[in-house]
């Protein structure tokens, strides 16, 4: 009897500790997807790909039907364009992450690319166009390394400012004026693709994106700053990836109770 009850008692401890190592598990999920709250658009769902691109409304990675306000960046507002790009065994060169005007247009370009290693910066299909770096800031980039990369859009009546960062750091502000909305978004292979005709030099090399886009229209928007765009990227995993790792450890523990 004693015996038995000294089982029935292990029993229950599993299944408490079980039940706990669920709860820290979804408690954690919740908690690091609290970053969404703020109404970031995963344009790439949280599976880093290269050749995807965005325009009002994301329809996949063969192309875009049509354009919404959601995604645009009209006069008098302000919105956030940001990745976290991964660079292969190979440095490449090439445009990296682009802007444009509604429908793939050509116009509103502010492009982040990687030339002779270093960080670049151009801008296509804007009037009175104008780049200035950052002094004393590091502009190489290397193989096999995250950057999180991130475009804090500011626009006026027509003219658009930009601060281009990485990792957190400023490293160009860039202002053009604007000839309709800024509502596409392009990045890997897609910047020279066909369809959108940007005549952009695609990145030469493997690459892999995980790409967001704070909206104008949603409640939080603004041009974050530098460190900040950094950090709330930082903290945005995808969520299926969360609710497998939930699930995961609710399996260990409930093997564990039936061993």
């Amino acid at each position: 009897m004693f015996r038995g009850g000294r089982e029935t008692y292990s029993d229950m401890k599993k299944a408490i500790l079980a039940t706990a190592f669920v709860a820290l598990a979804l408690g954690a999920a919740q908690a690091i997807t609290a970053g969404w709250d703020r109404g970031w658009l995963n344009l790439t769902g949280g599976a880093p790909g290269v050749g995807t691109q965005y325009a009002g409304n994301f329809i996949g990675a063969t192309g875009v039907q049509g354009s919404t306000s959601s995604a645009s960046i009209w006069n008098n507002t302000q919105g956030t364009y940001a990745a976290i790009f991964y660079t292969g065994a190979t440095l490449g060169s090439g445009t990296v992450l682009s802007t444009g005007s509604n429908n793939l247009g050509k116009n509103n370009q502010f492009t982040l690319g990687i030339s002779e290693g270093q960080w670049n910066v151009a801008l296509h299909g804007l009037s009175n166009a104008s780049v200035s770096y950052v002094d004393g800031v590091d502009l190489a980039v290397k193989a096999n390394s995250q950057y999180i990369l991130g475009f804090s859009i500011v626009r006026g009546t027509g003219t658009a400012t930009v601060e281009i960062s990485v990792n957190g750091t400023a490293i160009a502000t860039a202002t053009g004026t604007c000839s309709g909305p800024i509502g596409s978004w392009a990045w890997g292979q897609r910047v020279a693709a066909d369809g959108a005709d940007w005549g952009l030099d695609a990145y030469t090399e493997d690459a892999r994106y995980e790409v967001f886009v704070l909206p104008v229209e949603v409640e939080n928007a603004t041009a974050l700053a530098a460190a900040d765009l950094a950090a709330e990227i930082a903290l945005l995993p995808e969520p299926t990836a969360l609710a497998l790792l939930a699930l995961g450890v609710a399996g260990v523990a409930l093997r564990r109770r039936a061993a």
